[in-house]
């Protein structure tokens, strides 16, 4: 999305002004650190920073990741799922995966970047299918591009769940609190950015 630096601040105002509130009424500030594009996390977490100065709250950072997972973890758990997976979209080849075991909540394969083969193997080496919950947006793709896994529960996401992002981004800060943290929010980069040389090399002359 092209434009996201003028756009967010009147997006946020606007948004205030449907639930009725000031800024002074805040008292905590929730961003996603990633994964996702360079300008959009950097726009995203700039702003976010901002208003904590400008407020003087706390600001909580949070996967997109972690809040997927968070809000279908307890469905996979009832459906007697062992493993639940985050699969999201790079608009690339490859895709953004997580893997959270149901039982303890601990990460079995931390946030990375795959390509649909690599998925697909690792599915098979570590027998996850019929074992592992998967939820995103890149679900159809994934199942385009390699077939249907056997036994592999899939569920398609349009969006991640704005109410399960807020729990999530709660429990986070009420550990922070517990520990003492006050650490400055970091982004989440999966892969190096993109970057080309210029193809015309134009020369300032004196």
């Amino acid at each position: 999305m092209r434009g996201q630096a003028e756009r967010l601040l009147p997006l946020i105002e606007d948004a205030m002004q449907d639930a009725q509130l000031t800024p002074k009424q805040l008292n905590m500030i929730g961003v996603t650190i990633g994964p996702g594009t360079f300008t959009g996390l950097r726009v995203g977490m700039a702003t976010a920073r901002g208003l904590k100065l400008a407020l003087s709250i706390d600001v909580i950072g949070v996967t997109t990741l972690d809040v997927i997972i968070h809000a279908h973890m307890a469905d996979a758990k009832a459906k007697g799922f062992k493993y639940c997976a985050a699969l999201v979209e790079t608009k690339r080849s490859d895709y953004y995966l997580q893997i959270n075991d149901v039982i303890t909540g601990e990460i079995l394969l931390p946030a990375c970047a795959l390509e649909g083969a690599e998925i697909i193997a690792l599915c098979t080496e570590y027998q996850l299918a019929g074992q592992m919950m998967m939820v995103g947006d890149a679900i159809e793709r994934l199942i385009s591009e390699q077939g249907a896994v056997q036994d592999l529960s899939t569920h398609h996401l349009t969006c991640p769940d704005p109410k399960a992002g807020i729990n999530l981004i709660q429990q986070h800060a009420n550990m922070a609190k517990n520990k003492g943290d006050d650490e400055d929010i970091q982004p989440l980069y999966l892969r190096a950015a993109d970057v080309s040389a210029a193809k015309v090399v134009r020369y300032i002359q004196e």
